[in-house]
């Protein structure tokens, strides 16, 4: 893991996780304050697989509702993830942690009429597409941090 993730001191604390350098988080007391106080970290690999999951199933029904209406068959193939960067984060005063990342991925898509032929896309090319989501977790409490899951609170394509 290398670039923003890894100099984020965000990433899962695996092979080739540097973090970011101990005088370069903010502290209060001698303790990590804001989003690098936050145990366990957002683990960007894990998250990274997970929106995977949730891209292609959430394009799937999409492009099912729409285009079913219509008559029309939209084959979708999510083929992976090729970069995720944290663009994003902060501590709220509640006590919430919020990690923005923003995610390029590979999308495979073509809209079918009813005979089978291509209106739109390309059944052999991959598309890049890239997407924004917000994260948030709470680690107001000891109690609260104990909990690992980050939920999904944002998502947005870029202007």
């Amino acid at each position: 893991m290398r670039g923003p993730i890894a100099q984020s001191g965000l990433g899962n604390g695996g092979p080739g996780d540097q973090g970011i350098e101990p005088a370069k988080i903010a502290r209060r007391e001698g303790r990590p304050v804001g989003i690098a106080a936050c145990e366990p970290p957002l683990n960007i690999e894990s998250a990274s697989q997970e929106l995977a999951k949730i891209l292609g199933a959430v394009a799937e029904r999409l492009a099912l509702s729409q285009e079913q209406a219509r008559g029309e068959q939209v084959d979708q193939s999510f083929v992976g993830i090729s970069k995720a960067d944290i663009v994003d984060s902060e501590l709220t005063k509640d006590g919430r942690a919020h990690v923005t990342v923003r995610f390029v991925s590979q999308l495979i898509s073509a809209t079918r009429d009813k005979a089978g032929a291509v209106l739109s896309g390309d059944p052999q090319k991959i598309k890049e597409v890239t997407d924004i989501w917000t994260f948030q977790r709470n680690v107001s409490t000891p109690r609260a941090r104990e909990n690992p899951n980050w939920q999904l609170i944002a998502t947005q394509a870029p202007a």
